[in-house]
């Protein structure tokens, strides 16, 4: 087709130099009866059509370098052809596609990176295997594990765009305790991967603590549809309403007395108490590392999910350098 169409504008253009020239008679000739005629407001001209006779003697003028042209059309196009087909011959298929990157590929790298402790590695390790199993140390994978866990999903808290929506949160957390002169928490790869595998369960579609896990006395807070840290800092008022209530609590705000009743009661909302558990496990003295998992979809549009503990620290990361190494991660 694109060979025709040059083919003819090869030819138009040969045409047009002809007419030019005055090779064909295109041109109406004007004869001194025209003349008269056009004083007498008449025109009158003779017949402006090419006859067959002009036509067959264009096309033997043309025809050497037409067939000129035609003939090296072809060598070209084969040429061409023969170009492509040796370039898709030569074309080498990706055969081993990119890996495909989530939490437990991550806590690989960590597991290798010579830039960490042997106990930073060794948790990382722990982490992978717990995300890809469900187990930790001598406790077998809950029940629903393989239901809600799915490491190769883009929704999944394991993913690489809900691992980098925590950071934000993580950051939050630390600036809290800082406001209220509180140690800055530390990143443990194993309160990680366990807040991840919380945060999967709450696809079953509502907000519920499995409490399966347990790692170094870990406290968990969820929060769905919202700013999870604004969220839990939000219950402060709600332990300050439990203070004026019970005075006697006031000294229980940042270091936790479970054998006094009252302030369970506090924590869990019973008894006529406010709810006040998140805001203070958030700020709790005793806690020195965390973990949090971001996830989607969930009936309220997204979850996170928090866990502190109070030992821990020799095998986890500084925030900063739990952020720089995600980015090496995704990079290397």
């Amino acid at each position: 087709m694109k060979t025709t169409k040059k083919a003819l504008e090869f030819l138009a253009v040969n045409f047009i130099f002809l007419l030019t020239i005055g090779l064909v008679g295109f041109t109406p000739k004007v004869t001194a009866a025209t003349k008269s005629d056009v004083k007498a407001n008449v025109t009158k001209k003779e017949n402006k059509y090419i006859t067959d006779d002009q036509i067959k003697k264009i096309f033997d003028i043309l025809k050497p370098s037409y067939s000129k042209y035609f003939a090296d059309s072809k060598t070209n196009k084969q040429s061409n052809k023969g170009a492509s087909s040796k370039s898709k011959k030569n074309k080498t298929p990706n055969k081993k596609p990119k890996q495909n990157n989530n939490a437990a590929t991550f806590m690989d790298f960590l597991s290798t990176n010579n830039s960490l402790t042997a106990a930073q590695k060794a948790a990382a390790k722990t982490a992978a295997t717990l995300l890809r199993t469900g187990k930790l140390g001598n406790k077998s994978a809950p029940v629903w594990f393989k239901t809600y866990v799915d490491l190769n999903s883009a929704k999944d808290a394991t993913s690489i765009s809900n691992i980098q929506a925590t950071l934000k949160n993580l950051s939050n957390v630390n600036k809290v305790r800082a406001q209220l002169k509180e140690k800055q928490l530390r990143i443990s790869p194993i309160l990680t991967a366990l807040s991840m595998i919380d945060a999967d369960y709450q696809k079953h579609g509502t907000l519920t603590e499995p409490q399966y896990y347990e790692y170094t006395n870990n406290l968990e807070n969820l929060a769905s549809g919202t700013d999870p840290v604004k969220k839990w800092l939000s219950e402060q008022a709600n332990w300050k309403a439990n203070v004026t209530k019970t005075p006697s609590l006031a000294p229980y705000e940042f270091s936790p007395n479970w054998k006094n009743n009252k302030y369970g009661y506090a924590v869990y909302g019973a008894n006529g108490y406010k709810e006040s558990g998140h805001y203070l496990n958030l700020v709790n003295k005793n806690h020195c590392i965390m973990g949090m998992a971001h996830m989607i979809p969930n009936s309220k549009g997204y979850v996170d999910v928090f866990n502190a503990a109070d030992t821990g620290t020799a095998s986890s990361l500084k925030v900063s350098e739990y952020k720089k190494l995600i980015t090496e991660w995704l990079h290397k």
